[in-house]
């Protein structure tokens, strides 16, 4: 570790004495000469030391007479301006940038945390459990009060998470829940807002609804999205016409350019694309009576709609699809009815619980999760049976 200069050191020390109470309001402090002596520097150090305790108004330099510890209220309130000017840090990590979603996740965090005093430090982890891991460990080490997280959720977490956690450091995670760990979340809540969009489609007379994952291996905000559209089918009776269509592979975001035909896909891209739109095609067909679709993702609801397209079908006049967000990049001609999460609230939020985190001494045990409500936006690919 790198030694602190001398008149950093002098400046401490004395600032030590007086906050203590060793040295009481009136006190005269040992003069430049004295300090010099006992500390084995120049008195140009020295000088330095005391002039920077009477700029900061701990110490009156009177000349002539010597330098004297200011009254308890001039200290007092003078610890209050340098703790307010002090800037926190505060580390942001996310997994990735790839969707509307998490772009605009990424940029409210980064700029509502500036403008609330932090100084940010940023990370992707690139779905990458260990670059995560590495991050949180750098940004501690850098000084951060706290991380705000959106987690890479794998069958366990990364290590340094639940170090972290059990030693009470502020980590609040956005989006993904951690179960089973004492750390909380900022979210939408994925179970109501899937149901608040089955209900759009039931409002529109559709009884034949399949809902769409992404995934083979459900993370639990999926799960949680096909939670509500199973609530929402059983509330209305429908149960026995829903309909739930897990692909064997991911088809994650990074795929979607691809598929869109936006991006040239290497073999293995390719590979998994047609296996995925076999196994949607093999899906319509076993269920030729489907008017609406869910689609977890909006990636998952531009390759349906795409299929659809290609087997002669036209959406909405034969079947609506919604979604969650929604890739403005992608959009081109069609235009989802889709359920938009409220990044701009979530980051308010996440910000807000993470000062009580930091300033409060709230303990992450005791900060309960937030959901941040979101809305649909009304596209145009979905339509009244009656229509």
């Amino acid at each position: 570790m790198p030694k602190i200069p001398m008149y950093q050191k002098i400046y401490e020390d004395v600032l030590a004495s007086i906050r203590t109470g060793e040295a009481s309001p009136g006190d005269r402090i040992d003069s430049e000469d004295s300090l010099a002596e006992k500390y084995g520097v120049s008195r140009i150090t020295t000088k330095k030391a005391l002039s920077l305790l009477g700029e900061e108004g701990y110490i009156i330099r009177k000349p002539g007479k010597g330098s004297f510890v200011a009254d308890s209220a001039s200290v007092a309130a003078v610890d209050r301006k340098v703790k307010d000017t002090v800037r926190k840090k505060l580390g942001f990590i996310i997994d990735y940038v790839g969707n509307s979603f998490a772009l605009n996740l990424f940029n409210q965090i980064s700029l509502q945390g500036t403008e609330t005093g932090y100084d940010m430090l940023i990370s992707v982890s690139h779905a990458s459990q260990e670059v995560e891991m590495r991050a949180i460990d750098a940004m501690k080490q850098s000084g951060c009060n706290g991380i705000i997280l959106v987690p890479v959720l794998r069958e366990f977490y990364n290590q340094e998470i639940i170090r972290s956690i059990a030693d009470h450091y502020p980590i609040l995670t956005i989006d993904r829940e951690l179960a089973g760990l004492p750390s909380p979340c900022v979210s939408t809540d994925h179970r109501k807002a899937s149901a608040e969009l089955t209900a759009y489609l039931i409002q529109r007379e559709h009884k034949h609804i399949a809902f769409f994952h992404t995934r083979p291996n459900v993370s639990k905000s999926e799960g949680l999205r096909a939670s509500g559209y199973h609530d929402m089918m059983v509330q209305h009776a429908l149960s026995d016409t829903a309909s739930i269509f897990t692909p064997t592979v991911h088809f994650g975001t990074h795929l979607l350019p691809f598929a869109a035909g936006i991006a040239s896909p290497d073999s293995e891209a390719q590979q998994k694309i047609a296996q995925i739109e076999a196994e949607i095609l093999t899906f319509f067909d076993a269920n030729p009576h489907v008017t609406a679709v869910v689609c977890c993702t909006h990636p998952m609801a531009y390759l349906t709609y795409t299929l659809l397209m290609r087997m002669g079908k036209s959406i909405p006049a034969d079947i609506s699809i919604v979604c969650f967000d929604e890739m403005e990049q992608i959009q081109r001609t069609v235009h989802f009815t889709h359920f938009h999460q409220n990044e701009i609230g979530i980051a308010q939020h996440a910000l807000q619980l993470m000062g009580t985190l930091i300033s409060d001494g709230v303990t992450t045990e005791n900060a309960a999760n937030i959901f941040v409500p979101g809305s649909i936006v009304e596209g145009n690919t979905v339509r009244a049976i009656s229509e």
